[in-house]
């Protein structure tokens, strides 16, 4: 006959002990999430506390404004939303050079293969790519038109041009993306040709750009995401893959030729490496960095810029790398040069907006991003990867969704030159569902932006500040602007923009 095993007394008392702590502990907890929610928000501003200095809001044309620039007033209205004081305000245009996958049999998508300034029936060697003469700037028109609606609006700071892949003669398999995945598909000997193809495109835009008056900034992106497979038949895009040694040592090369045709033409041309795809352990960012710096330029780079894909709208993956960007990388701004859902369907519920607004609050706070930029500025209706929307068949008549008027309570108002200061909140656990960003402003005004994530609204308490102006983005309304009298109240899933001064 078997005897049941009793525990002693002691052990009983202790675990009774813990388990009331534990019930204790998340009864509290629970107690002050509620009232947390209903509680006023209370925000202090700290301006003597300074993080980075932005540079600007921006997004690319990929893919879609070649289809847009065939109608003339499809891209003056494109344009405007975008760049326009009336509508996003962005400040940055990232354009692409393409790698010439129209005359390959790409098999790409929608609109994804694109045409070469490169003349491919010049080409001789890859001492061809040398010679400007065997560049046709009338192409890419279409984009070029959009472009330059852009730059009319007086709103573009910058111009990121970016490669996705080289052209399609420097590949080793002579296609915008390799045979196999995770392939490299640039050869060694084809690293200076390929520079000199980027730098001979890039002196056109300066070229261009110099007849302005305020000529924007150009920087040159020659890598994308390099540790993705880009590779085998399944590739929708033009993409390389660059495994760490290959892309540290081809960026040496890109970087020793910048630097001469800079010298050469009193020009100020900027790198822009290396358009990571994201910052999680996934992403093998460390590799890459490790390999860079054994390289001079390493220690010149003043930034790195990223993607955001991997980490979406999560706290934890930023503060990891944040806290590894503060020991291996200081010094080094972080950009984040690209993101978007990646999903079907084209959604108008506010909640897509609100997602898209704390992705851009996380890395302006967590990452202290200086350069905030989405993916496609333009799509076609089926798909979350666009801030304005069109059909085909009309392409000059554009919708926006809530993604677009959430991100605008950021770039209308938050402009490069602008500095992040400190603000707090006394709810330091951040059970109350909101975050929230602050920038002083030149003139001495402060912009802050609250993303109130909750089904409730939230009264807000801010000490030492007058409103002159206030604009939110909720279910009901865009953009919408209000004259607070009295108490400010934030309405349920939201964002706020307020415009302050001292009192």
């Amino acid at each position: 006959m078997k005897t049941r095993r009793k525990f002693p007394r002691k052990l009983k008392l202790a675990l009774f002990i813990i388990a009331a702590i534990i019930f204790s502990a998340g009864l509290v907890l629970s107690v002050y999430a509620v009232s947390v929610q209903f509680a006023p928000l209370s925000l202090s501003i700290n301006l003597s506390e300074t993080y980075q200095e932005m540079e600007g809001f921006g997004a690319s044309g990929c893919w879609t404004f070649q289809e847009i620039g065939k109608d003339e007033q499809a891209a003056k209205n494109a344009a405007q939303l975008l760049y326009g004081d009336g509508g996003l305000k962005l400040g940055i245009l990232r354009y692409n050079i393409g790698a010439g996958s129209k005359e390959t049999n790409h098999g790409y998508g929608e609109n994804r293969a694109t045409e070469s300034f490169f003349i491919s029936e010049n080409y001789k060697s890859k001492e061809s790519f040398s010679d400007p003469a065997n560049y046709d700037f009338t192409r890419d028109k279409n984009a070029m038109r959009v472009l330059d609606e852009c730059i009319k609006t007086g709103n573009v700071k910058a111009v990121t041009l970016f490669a996705n892949s080289p052209h399609y003669l420097l590949t080793k398999n002579n296609k915008t993306h390799a045979d196999r995945k995770h392939e490299d598909n640039l050869a060694e000997e084809n690293f200076e040709a390929f520079s000199d193809y980027l730098l001979i495109i890039t002196d056109f835009f300066r070229q261009k750009f110099s007849a302005l008056e305020n000529p924007p900034k150009i920087y040159v992106s020659p890598i994308n995401e390099p540790q993705w497979s880009w590779g085998s038949d399944s590739s929708v895009q033009e993409g390389c893959h660059y495994e760490p040694k290959t892309l540290a040592k081809f960026l040496d090369v890109f970087y020793k030729k910048l630097h001469a045709y800079n010298s050469e033409h009193g020009a100020g041309i900027l790198p822009d490496f290396f358009d990571c795809g994201g910052y999680t352990d996934k992403c093998k960012y460390k590799k890459y960095i490790s390999e860079m710096k054994k390289y001079p330029y390493f220690d010149e780079l003043d930034s790195l810029s990223f993607h955001s894909y991997k980490g979406k709208n999560k706290r934890l993956e930023r503060q990891i790398f944040s806290s590894y960007s503060d020991r291996k990388l200081k010094g080094k701004a972080y950009r984040m040069t690209e993101y978007c859902e990646m999903k079907t369907g084209t959604s108008f519920d506010i909640d897509r907006g609100l997602h898209t607004a704390g992705v851009i609050m996380k890395d302006l706070t967590i990452l202290s991003a200086t350069e905030w930029s989405w993916w496609t500025a333009a799509a076609r209706f089926g798909f979350e990867d666009g801030l304005i929307y069109y059909e085909p068949a009309n392409l000059a008549e554009f919708t926006c969704t809530k993604r677009f008027y959430c991100m605008a309570q950021f770039s209308r108002y938050i402009s490069a030159g602008d500095l992040r200061v400190n603000v707090t909140k006394t709810d330091f656990l951040n059970f109350d569902g909101t975050e929230s960003c602050a920038f002083l402003k030149p003139d001495g005004s402060v912009v802050l932006v609250i993303v109130n994530d909750r089904k409730v609204s939230r009264t807000l308490k801010l000490g030492g500040y007058s409103v002159e102006n206030m604009i939110y983005t909720d279910a009901d309304n865009n953009l919408k602007e209000v004259k607070p009298d009295g108490k400010i109240k934030l309405p349920a899933k939201s964002v706020t923009t307020l415009i302050l001064k001292k009192a």
